[in-house]
């Protein structure tokens, strides 16, 4: 009798994989067989839904069933069949590496881009990467390189290892380019990532100016007259001294004395930073900006403004009317293109030629001193450079008499005539000025003195013999010496009454003798008639008788 024999009830569930310890390439080939409590072996296929657990792997019902597993680590598979369920465990390894992958801040940035600042790091990290996806820190070769700089790689923390810091120094706009290389004998397996890095926060301020003028002055501290300007240069760094553009500067410029302070940035930056010196004083220029660490980071320079060179000069006359004898005090200003005005130093001139009585004050700048001496309008010129001007002084002669001079129409005139006196009156700086009313005109020898006007006066002489003309204002005398010549007019002028009586008894006397004399020569004349006409009349007759004349 045959008697066919089933399987009895089943004991568990085998489940017989290919292998337990995998690596995410491999698949594992799965034998599901049932056993029964005798021991009895069953090769069964267990549907997709009787697989309870596979974890996270994919799961191929089948004789064979296949399982490839993804993740790594021990995975456990769970079979049921009827009501047994069969757990196997497998553990699976990282599989081949595929490809490696940079992290940065836990963010996958392979062949990333990254702005940095010069103040910023970054670190990296790096994977390997399986065909499945699975990824653990491997310890690889880290380059970094610049187009220009090259090699850059001492900017890195460490060369090699899973991950390494990139520390920048020098600002870029061209990338640095941070590689990690793997070689795992087969293949060379190698990531990137690109790294721009601008300047970090503001670290210092430098300025510099430099005036226009011929000496190309500069310094921390200089000085310039208002004609001139100064044009500024700025530098700005970080830290690590990459330059900063200067637009973020603010620039103001304040008055050291009072303490004013103006914003000048926006008129700079018109002017293409040129600062043009114009008020006369000591002046700052600050240039400065708030770093993102909240400091002001500043510099500045110092000018001390003197004035420019005069374009108008003006001189301020304490007297503009003296009298001779006056001091004039004078004190010139000059006034830049600026309109700074200052005491100025000139040249004196008048109708060309220097001016004998001004003097210079050496203690002061732009001082003078004007004598006033000659009476009438000076017109004074004074310069410097091209600035030319004048001013005029009218000076009065004195009211006193100091000299006088005196001219007679003739220094020798006969008894009773007259000659003119002119008189012309000088001050104590010869000024000539109108003789006084009271002028006082003399003579000596009895002349008298009648004057036509203060100035002009007629002597008539009457004693003969050397004279003198006295004429005085005060204290002042001027003597001139005349001769009168005697004659018979003035003899007996000059004697008066009794002078002609003399001569009245004189002249009688004088017709007596001359009488007498006539008649002495008449007698003598007759006795001569007498005597000749006796000889001729013993000639031609008788004669006559002789003897004087009866009576």
């Amino acid at each position: 009798m045959q008697i066919t024999v089933g399987h009895g009830a089943i004991d568990y569930l085998e489940l017989n994989a290919s292998s337990t310890s995998i690596t995410a390439d491999d698949r594992v080939y799965i034998n599901t067989t049932r056993v029964d409590v005798r021991g009895n072996r069953l090769t069964v296929v267990l549907p997709a839904d009787n697989w309870t657990k596979t974890s996270d792997g994919q799961l191929t019902p089948g004789a064979p069933a296949t399982w490839d597993p993804v993740k790594t680590g021990s995975k456990i598979l769970e079979a049921r069949y009827e009501t047994t369920l069969t757990q196997i465990t497998i553990d699976v390894a990282k599989g081949e590496i595929q490809t490696l992958r940079l992290e940065v801040d836990d963010v996958i940035s392979t062949w990333a881009h990254f702005d940095l600042t010069a103040d910023e790091t970054l670190e990296a990290d790096v994977f390997a990467i399986d065909g499945k996806g699975n990824q653990w820190a491997i310890v690889v070769n880290w380059t970094l390189d610049h187009p220009t700089m090259g090699d850059s790689s001492s900017f890195l923390e460490a060369l090699n290892g899973d991950s390494t810091t990139f520390t920048p120094y020098f600002a870029s706009d061209d990338p640095y380019m941070l590689t990690a290389t793997y070689d795992d004998g087969t293949t060379v397996h190698a990531v990137s990532i690109n790294m721009t890095v601008d300047h970090g926060f503001l670290h210092t301020v430098s300025i510099q100016g430099t005036a226009n003028d011929a000496d190309r002055t500069t310094g921390a501290v200089f000085e310039l007259t208002s004609d001139f300007a100064v044009d500024f240069l700025s530098d700005l760094y970080d830290a690590d001294s990459n330059r900063i553009a200067s637009d973020e500067l603010t620039w103001v410029e304040v008055n050291v004395e009072t303490g004013e302070v103006q914003d000048i940035t926006t008129q700079l930056l018109l002017d293409d930073m040129r600062w043009e010196a114009t008020a006369v004083g000591e002046w700052r220029i600050e240039a400065y900006s708030i770093s993102g660490t909240g400091f002001n980071i500043s510099d500045s320079i110092t000018i001390t403004v003197l004035h420019g060179e005069a374009v108008t000069v003006d001189a301020d006359v304490s007297l503009a009317t003296p009298t001779a004898g006056d001091r004039v005090d004078i004190q010139v200003t000059g006034t830049d293109a600026d309109g700074n005005q200052f005491p100025q130093d000139v040249e004196w001139t008048e109708d060309g030629a220097a001016v004998p009585t001004l003097s210079v004050i050496t203690t002061s700048e732009g001082t003078y001193t004007y004598d006033a001496e000659v009476a009438g309008v000076h017109t004074l010129q004074y310069a410097v450079g091209g600035a030319v001007s004048t001013t005029e002084i009218t000076v009065s002669a004195q009211s006193i008499v100091a000299r006088l001079e005196v001219n007679l129409s003739t220094d020798s005139v006969e008894q009773l005539e007259s000659l003119e006196v002119s008189i012309r009156a000088f001050d104590a700086f010869d000024n000539e000025i109108p003789v006084p009313g009271s002028v006082q005109v003399d003579a000596t020898g009895r002349a008298s003195a009648m004057m036509t006007s203060s100035d002009l006066w007629t002597i008539t002489t009457l004693d003969d013999g050397p004279q003198t003309i006295t004429v005085g204002v005060g204290a002042v005398r001027v003597n001139e010496e005349i001769t009168v010549v005697g004659n018979l007019a003035g003899f007996f002028e000059a004697g008066g009454t009794l002078y002609y009586v003399g001569a009245g008894l004189l002249g009688v006397v004088s017709v007596v003798l001359l009488v007498l004399l006539v008649m002495f020569m008449r007698g003598g004349r007759d006795e001569d008639w007498d005597d000749d006409e006796y000889d001729d009349d013993d000639d031609d007759g008788p004669s006559g008788p002789t003897g004087p004349a009866p009576g």
